[in-house]
């Protein structure tokens, strides 16, 4: 998949150091696809293209916070709607696993129907 033609439907950050799409192996690419299947099985109605965005922040102890936001097109020409999935834990486990050992802020993983999967991650962590 053309990466390029995301760039318009990431999230805006203040201060991007490093930020890159995900090129991984057989286990991560996986793993993207156990956490997109999470996700899109929830979804019931049409859809063009779910973006999950996880946000990870360290504080001064070494303590790591999670969050995640889920949105949906419904057509290609549409806006992205804002939903929650109950299997949104479960994908972003997905996610952390993958970048295991990276120093991540903020990972996009993008679900077009029916061209696949697309993931991005931006470092290093605030």
């Amino acid at each position: 998949m053309n990466a390029n033609i995301f760039a318009s439907q990431l999230p805006t950050s203040d201060s991007v150091t490093q930020c890159q799409w995900f090129e991984g192996n057989k286990e991560t690419d996986d793993l993207i696809s156990i956490a997109a299947g999470f996700i899109a099985e929830e979804l019931n109605m049409s859809w063009f293209r779910i973006r999950l965005v996880c946000h990870r922040v360290c504080d001064s102890e070494g303590k790591t916070a999670l969050s995640t936001s889920l949105s949906y097109m419904a057509t290609e020409q549409d806006d992205y709607h804002s939903w929650c999935a109950l299997d949104c834990l479960n994908a972003m486990s997905c996610v952390t696993e993958v970048l295991k050992g990276q120093n991540w802020r903020e990972a996009v993983l993008f679900i077009t129907h029916p061209k696949g999967t697309a993931f991005y991650w931006c470092g290093p962590v605030a």
